[in-house]
């Protein structure tokens, strides 16, 4: 862990990743406390909190699955947020099952604004490129980079630990980018500013100006 811990670059980039989900877990939480489907962004937060953990460790591919579970999370919470129903036969029904693209089939024709809204910030591409990637690490097809031979030598390794930053720093992207585009307009405006601003902070200008949510 002490080799984990000198490296100020991964450090930061994790840092920074787990700040920003940190805070729309809080904003969230604290706009729709009864909100049914919040424990969806509880999962997404641990999870996400668990990859630094199993870096410092060597455990690679258990990060990968991390990241892929915090994903899916934000993805769940934008869908059954608005389908109480539909979350109560998940929970007593365990043939019931709602995938990544029934999610987006969903959004595509029924929240307003995410189709321009994910076209402006590139989300869809950069979605389906990273979850293929991650869910062939996962099911094994992409050996040796993730894993070791063995769990007798199974450590921090500094090149493997900068693939799994460099996915967690996707992943971030993609479920602040996902939730900027899937949250009403109403449950924008009652997030606080610095808030905002923190979770626009990166973009372009011009994406800025397409998006048109307000700051402060």
């Amino acid at each position: 862990m002490r080799d984990f811990a000198a490296q100020s670059e991964q450090m930061t980039i994790l840092q920074n990743g787990c700040r920003l989900i940190s805070t729309w877990t809080h904003e969230l939480l604290f706009y729709d406390r009864s909100n049914p489907a919040n424990p969806f962004l509880q999962e997404m937060k641990a999870s996400l909190f668990t990859v630094p953990i199993c870096i410092g460790l060597g455990l690679n591919k258990p990060a990968a699955a991390s990241l892929r579970t915090a994903v899916e999370s934000a993805l769940y919470f934008s869908y059954f947020s608005t389908h109480p129903s539909e979350l109560t036969t998940l929970t007593r029904n365990k043939k019931y099952y709602t995938d990544k693209s029934k999610i987006i089939d969903y959004h595509n024709s029924h929240t307003a604004r995410f189709q321009p809204m994910q076209e402006t910030l590139g989300l869809l591409s950069m979605l389906n490129e990273w979850y293929g990637q991650i869910s062939a690490i996962i099911h094994g097809q992409i050996p040796g980079i993730w894993s070791e031979k063995s769990v007798a030598s199974t450590k921090y390794d500094k090149k493997k630990a900068k693939h799994v930053a460099d996915e967690f720093n996707t992943a971030i992207k993609i479920i602040n980018y996902w939730l900027i585009a899937t949250v009403t307009l109403h449950t924008w405006e009652g997030l606080s500013s610095p808030a905002r601003q923190q979770f626009l902070k990166g973009l372009k200008p011009s994406q800025k100006v397409k998006l048109g949510l307000t700051v402060v």
